[in-house]
């Protein structure tokens, strides 16, 4: 079985607990502060990409970024103004 990285809000995770898997959820989403709802169109647009291309719907949710190799946190600004994260590794 591979093992993927993501780093996500404290909140969704306690979600996907609950939930049994994690997705996307807007409430914990990044693009909530001014600076960063600048990048909202783009984000919907690579959304509505990947619902064209794969056929699956995301119903509103956000995709969840996926990484095959440990991110390197040295450079910074995980977790920039949106409150406590935590990295999951799978």
């Amino acid at each position: 079985m591979a093992i993927y990285y993501t780093y996500q809000h404290a909140g969704a995770w306690e979600a996907a607990k609950k939930n049994g898997f994690l997705f996307g959820d807007p409430n914990y989403g990044m693009l909530k502060d001014e600076e960063d709802a600048n990048h909202r169109s783009a984000y919907d647009w690579l959304a509505d990409q990947y619902g064209q291309r794969t056929k699956r719907l995301l119903n509103g949710n956000d995709p969840v970024w996926l990484s095959d190799t440990p991110p390197n946190v040295a450079r910074g600004g995980f977790f920039r103004g949106w409150g406590t994260g935590c990295r999951i590794d799978r």
